[in-house]
């Protein structure tokens, strides 16, 4: 997480299983708020089903350790402000999109339609969406915990 910039950056490519570095990565930059906000909630109902997939199957919920991603002048960077996520059994799709501002404009504006542009799809193994979720949690709580606290003083401050 880029606190001054307020994005995330996730990687994903091929790992070279004996120094658990990548060997080829693309990383999807979005915007804090777009991950730990609507994604997140979306999420909610899932991550109860996607335990139950790897409970069924007998896979683990539990990754390997993840090393940071040393940084590399040949990785393809790309921009995403939503995520479509989809289970199955042992699997997950995360498509990637980007939804331009100008198309939010010209919908509000001219009730014209919306063209999401997408990015990229990135397929998963269940125990490394599970892991996804866990290293998400504590930014998506701990964002929810700060609205909520921001909420309740606003309401305080109209209050008095």
């Amino acid at each position: 997480m880029d606190n001054e910039l307020h994005t995330f950056v996730l990687s994903f490519g091929l790992r070279n299983e004996n120094t658990n570095k990548f060997l080829r990565r693309i990383d999807v930059v979005m915007p804090t708020n777009s991950l730990t906000g609507p994604f997140w909630a979306s999420t909610r109902p899932i991550e109860p089903v996607l335990d139950k997939v790897l409970e069924m199957s007998g896979l683990t919920r539990e990754a390997r350790p993840i090393s940071a991603p040393d940084p590399d002048p040949q990785v393809i960077t790309l921009f995403a402000n939503m995520i479509f996520l989809a289970i199955g059994e042992g699997e997950s799709t995360l498509d990637f999109y980007h939804l331009p501002p100008r198309e939010v404009h010209l919908a509000k504006t001219q009730k014209a339609d919306i063209q999401l542009k997408a990015i990229v799809r990135v397929i998963l193994s269940s125990t490394l969406t599970k892991h996804f979720f866990n290293s998400l949690r504590p930014y998506a709580e701990g964002a929810s915990d700060s609205a909520l606290a921001v909420e309740r003083n606003t309401r305080a401050a109209r209050s008095r």
